[in-house]
């Protein structure tokens, strides 16, 4: 039998248009994802006032938010989808 190390899957952003097939390590957290994939996907950091940005991730199969301390061998089945989103804080100053 062989193990591997990794879960093939598919991350796209809010809108569809950038798509990055990846390879994510299996020890992985959501957390080390997001960062890894915001540089790859080229996801801004700040937003045109200059706040930071806080990106999340959404598991299209369960439809659900990701918490940024899973780990990826815990939650991901090869070929999944995330879609990568912005935290959205209504009212927020």
């Amino acid at each position: 039998m062989v193990t591997t190390t990794t879960i093939p899957i598919t991350a796209k952003d809010v809108t569809g248009q950038r798509r990055v097939d990846y390879n994510v390590p299996k020890s992985s957290t959501v957390d080390e994802l997001l960062d890894h994939l915001g540089t790859r996907m080229n996801l801004l950091r700040e937003d045109a006032e200059g706040r930071p940005i806080t990106w999340f991730a959404r598991h299209e199969r369960e439809g659900r938010s990701l918490h940024r301390s899973e780990v990826a061998g815990d939650v991901f089945h090869d070929r999944d989808e995330v879609r990568i989103q912005p935290e959205i804080s209504a009212g927020a100053a």
